[in-house]
């Protein structure tokens, strides 16, 4: 659907949840009890998922870090596929990222 690294964002929200070592259904919930989100580097997901390591590495909390991550990714999504473009309602917000709550509440805050 598009040509910019945006996509594939519910394989990789799979990829490290399985890493992290907790069950996808749970991502997003862990997102909303962040308090203090990490920044993510977010352009890819190769930096993403360094970013993530080093994050952990460096002693910040779980949440923090997968809160960061939904924000990363939404970012990425509105800065390469959505750049230029002016998003009006009514927005549909559709595959099975849809049903993160981690990300769909990181689109509400933007």
């Amino acid at each position: 659907m598009n040509t910019v690294c945006a996509a594939r964002t519910s394989s990789f929200l799979d990829q490290q949840a399985s890493r992290l070592n907790i069950p996808i259904t749970d991502f997003g919930e862990l997102a909303l009890s962040s308090a203090t989100p990490v920044r993510i580097a977010g352009r890819c997901t190769v930096f993403a998922e360094s970013d993530m390591i080093y994050k952990q590495q460096m002693g910040h909390r779980l949440p923090d870090i997968i809160n960061g991550l939904c924000k990363a990714l939404v970012r990425n999504y509105l800065n390469n596929v959505g750049k230029g473009k002016e998003i009006l309602p009514p927005v549909v917000f559709q595959g099975g990222v849809a049903a993160n709550q981690g990300i769909k509440a990181a689109f509400e805050r933007f």
